[in-house]
């Protein structure tokens, strides 16, 4: 497994291998190819599929990836209430799972319901305090909770906060270009424009 430190004095490692988080969460081989399975019709975005995927939850109650698919087949459909309920079982099942925390966290930011946020996240928001125990993560892992975290702090308007956030990922996007996008960083930077024009900042 190949693991690399990173240059933005984080107190952790980054792993890039895709197969940590399987290892994390014991998902074998055999899980793997139903997962890539069930996310080929969970993108399709077929109602019929949430049994196919509550019975693979039964089956694997351990595995958090299942519960996952099945909160992101519900936010396909629209169905609001069912992503906060899976979701609040995901966190409840796996709290060591952190995109169960990413998925509310979000369904909080949005409604801006930023109160709710540091429960979820961590208060103050960093991954050492959120799991101190941990000396690892996937990249996908660190830029998952750093994107999060900094539309947080965007909504809150502590936008000093925010930005030392933004230039993380900037410095991420230089070595980790296929985990953090251009996309990422021009959302970014929109919501704070945006924030600092309703505001009346001035630039």
């Amino acid at each position: 497994m190949k693991t690399t430190k990173n240059k933005t004095n984080f107190s952790f490692f980054i792993v890039e291998d895709y197969k940590f988080l399987d290892d994390l969460f014991g998902v074998t081989e055999e899980i793997r190819q139903i997962l890539d399975s069930m996310n080929q019709k969970v993108d399709k975005k077929k109602s019929n599929t949430i049994k196919e995927l509550n019975d693979l939850i039964d089956n694997y109650p351990h595995i958090p990836q299942f519960k996952g698919l099945l909160v992101t087949l519900y936010d396909y459909l629209g169905n609001n209430q069912k992503f906060v309920e899976i979701t609040e079982w995901i966190i409840k099942d796996h709290p060591d799972y952190i995109f169960g925390r990413i998925l509310l966290a979000s369904e909080y930011i949005y409604k801006e319901q930023f109160e709710k946020v540091p429960g979820i996240l961590g208060n103050p928001m960093g991954l050492k305090y959120l799991y101190p125990f941990r000396k690892e993560y996937h990249i996908s892992e660190v830029v998952s909770f750093y994107l999060i975290t900094t539309f947080y702090f965007v909504g809150i308007g502590d936008l000093d906060e925010a930005n030392l956030r933004l230039e993380i990922l900037k410095n991420l996007k230089k070595k980790y270009s296929y985990s953090v996008t251009d996309d990422d960083i021009a959302q970014i930077d929109f919501v704070i424009s945006k924030y600092k024009i309703n505001k009346g900042i001035e630039w």
